[in-house]
């Protein structure tokens, strides 16, 4: 086998005498050159596939921490538009203290086997994380996304001036968001 490919190649890249023979012989020799990196950048494609990025898998840190900024950013947008409404508020705006991330869990089923050997047994689980595909990118699948829990609100109105409305914008927060009224504040804007 090595002699034949030896051959080949010496065959392939040694130079020919006349000129129409070189011509010729060389678009073949850059065909198959190029054939040959063809296969190989498909061959090298399958055996190291692309990555997925944070954007794509949902995974990691970063991919959950962008969800809770949009999540909070969100409520804050929503709360800005209601409470903008109230007369007497005048310009306001909305900041908002989540205590972590979303949490989220992916379907799965567990099996368990026990055997039992004499007095003693073991049990082993083997759980299995169910994926779905999206052409040939796997990602698992999500049962259930968990928003992450609101802890603070803080509200900045032109209109705050006034205790009696500074005390409905801290109730309707409180009570629209389920945060305790002590983490809610208002205050009045420029």
């Amino acid at each position: 086998m090595a002699l034949s490919e030896n051959s080949f190649f010496k065959r392939l890249f040694s130079k020919a005498e006349d000129d129409k023979e070189k011509k010729t012989f060389s678009f073949k020799n850059l065909i198959v050159v190029i054939l040959i990196l063809v296969v190989l950048v498909i061959f090298l494609s399958t055996i190291f596939p692309k990555k997925k990025s944070s954007s794509e898998s949902g995974l990691n840190g970063l991919s959950n921490s962008f969800k809770s900024l949009e999540y909070c950013e969100a409520v804050e947008n929503r709360l800005e538009c209601v409470l903008k409404n109230i007369e007497g508020v005048g310009k306001v705006e909305v900041f908002v203290m989540v205590d972590s991330s979303p949490t989220i869990k992916y379907l799965m089923e567990s099996n368990s086997t026990t055997n039992q050997n004499g007095e003693s047994g073991s049990t082993s689980v083997q759980t299995t994380v169910y994926e779905a595909r999206n052409g040939s990118i796997y990602s698992p699948v999500v049962e259930v996304e968990i928003l992450p829990k609101i802890i603070g609100v803080l509200i900045v109105a032109t209109g705050a001036k006034d205790s009696m409305l500074k005390a409905t914008l801290t109730n309707i927060v409180s009570n629209v968001l389920s945060v305790n009224i002590s983490n809610v504040e208002v205050v009045e804007g420029k």
